[in-house]
């Protein structure tokens, strides 16, 4: 897969390569939660494939490392229901991997806290609307969030953007939250897959 320039650290864009958009040549897609522009980025094989996109994630560390290494517009802001700031937790990769267990004060694991190094700021939160108004159509939305998956679905405004296919990391509780799927299924979506035991797959209706 990586031969193919994949990157996901599941294989989760092998998955949509072969199967959900076998035959769409390019589309539109917004990254949520990037993390590194291209070690195990679920974006990264979407751009080379002349997808255009938008990517966002709180973390500072990797803003100089997406405008090199990406023409994908990155936000360096979290998307969540509401404008605010959150307390943020930062975790030190000293490892090379810790970083990627960053997220709201709220959502990281005490244990996480407890056990690897960190900081804590406050980020700035906005609704996708803040950052695309003039957008009213998505193909794919990725989302990895690490445990505020709740508070960015709202904040997608699926009422007025139509997200043809969203794949969102839902690891908070084992097996994955129901409270997730459940508003999924409320804005009208069908769970289409769970993916390498860490992400669900979601289709809407009528797309």
């Amino acid at each position: 897969m990586r031969k193919s320039g994949c990157r996901s650290q599941f294989g989760q864009d092998h998955y949509f390569l072969n199967h959900v958009f076998k035959s769409q040549d390019t589309g539109i897609f917004i990254d949520i939660g990037a993390n590194r522009p291209i070690e195990n980025s679920n974006s990264y094989v979407f751009e080379r494939a002349g997808w255009r996109g938008w990517a966002f994630d709180p973390l500072s560390c990797f803003k100089e490392d997406w405008a090199r290494e990406r023409t994908t517009p990155f936000f360096c802001a979290a998307i969540s229901n509401n404008a605010c700031e959150r307390p943020f937790v930062e975790f030190e990769a000293l490892q090379g991997w810790e970083h990627q267990l960053s997220g709201f004060s709220d959502c990281v694991r005490a244990e996480d806290l407890s056990l690897h190094q960190h900081k804590i700021y406050d980020v700035a939160c906005y609704p996708l609307d803040h950052f695309l108004p003039d957008v009213t159509h998505i193909d794919l939305a990725l989302i990895d969030v690490e445990g505020a998956e709740l508070a960015v679905i709202e904040g997608l405004n699926l009422g007025r953007i139509k997200i043809d296919w969203l794949l969102i990391e839902n690891v908070s509780v084992l097996g994955g939250d129901q409270k997730v799927r459940a508003v999924m299924a409320e804005h009208g979506y069908e769970f289409r897959a769970r993916i390498a035991m860490t992400d669900d797959l979601y289709e809407r209706r009528g797309a």
